[in-house]
């Protein structure tokens, strides 16, 4: 399998060049550390061509007329924040598959771990999915819609309110409740 990422650096950096006419001509050390940096994160091609112009787009010129400068950590991050905005506005069900899938790919390293660091003949318990997924119910302290995730401060939170938590375990309970009818 060839590497695609010195390519796709090129056509980045020739992207920024298009909004930056004063951006200096790419050199090999630039495209290498570009590449790396894209292959980090295994971003694709129109993820980093939509990070460049929403960057640009958002940040343009300031407020003294100079030209914002982009750097390679803020196409990455900006790319992120496009694939995470997908993944987000997925159905709760193919967001759900997707940890089913994940889950069965990890569990063996999980266990192969679990029994690695295994104390006294303690045996590992087997890597279980947070039941029943928050993202079930909507979340009263920050007013985050069924299947967003929770937000602080404007930020998105990795974890979950813990009322929201409670909430979706009583859904679950009600669900299985009305199936067992």
């Amino acid at each position: 399998m060839t590497d695609r990422y010195p390519q796709i650096a090129a056509v980045i950096y020739q992207a920024c060049a298009t909004y930056d006419p004063y951006m200096p001509a790419l050199n090999p050390d630039t495209a290498k550390s570009w590449a790396e940096a894209f292959r980090h994160y295994r971003l694709p091609v129109d993820d980093l061509l939509a990070a460049v112009n929403k960057l640009y787009r958002e940040r343009g010129n300031n407020q003294r007329g100079e030209q914002f400068r982009i750097m390679v950590g803020d196409i990455c991050q900006a790319a992120r924040g496009i694939r995470q905005d997908r993944f987000d506005r997925q159905s709760l069900a193919a967001i759900e598959n997707h940890s089913a899938v994940v889950d069965a790919r990890i569990e063996p390293l999980i266990m192969e771990l679990a029994e690695s660091k295994n104390v006294d003949g303690h045996q590992g318990a087997a890597y279980l999915r947070r039941q029943p997924n928050p993202l079930i119910v909507s979340c009263p302290r920050c007013h985050a819609t069924i299947g967003s995730r929770c937000t602080s401060g404007g930020l998105t939170m990795q974890a979950f309110h813990e009322r929201r938590e409670i909430l979706a375990g009583e859904r679950a309970e009600e669900q299985q409740r009305e199936s067992a009818q």
